[in-house]
């Protein structure tokens, strides 16, 4: 048995496993099947790819930390602008719009 991520038709990915991790998940689903468990194995496994390839995401694609969120909020704020749907969907262009507005937001809080 061999482990393969099925994306859509035309992409797949498959999951190099030794002997031994094999052997180990067909015991594990083996135990899930015996306490009627199979579909929370699957969420678990669900779960754990998920964040994966989250993890293999190039980093302007991965989702702003709430960090950035935080401060572009501030800045949207004080210089009453609009954060884009990109900013706020994606590192790249979040770090782009605090780049951009950065030394506004200083210099408008500063003259206060």
């Amino acid at each position: 048995m061999a482990f393969q991520l099925v994306f859509d038709e035309m992409t797949t990915v498959d999951i190099p496993l030794d002997e031994s991790a094999l052997e180990t998940w067909q015991i594990q689903l083996a135990r899930a099947d015996e306490l009627d468990a199979i579909g929370t194995l699957q969420r678990r496994l669900a779960a754990l790819v998920a964040a994966g390839i989250s993890e293999c995401l190039d980093p302007d694609l991965r989702p702003p930390s709430e960090a950035q969120i935080n401060y572009a909020t501030a800045i949207a704020r004080e210089l009453n602008i609009p954060i884009s749907g990109e900013a706020l969907r994606y590192r790249g262009p979040m770090a782009d719009f605090i780049s951009r507005f950065v030394e506004q937001f200083k210099q408008r809080r500063a003259q206060r």
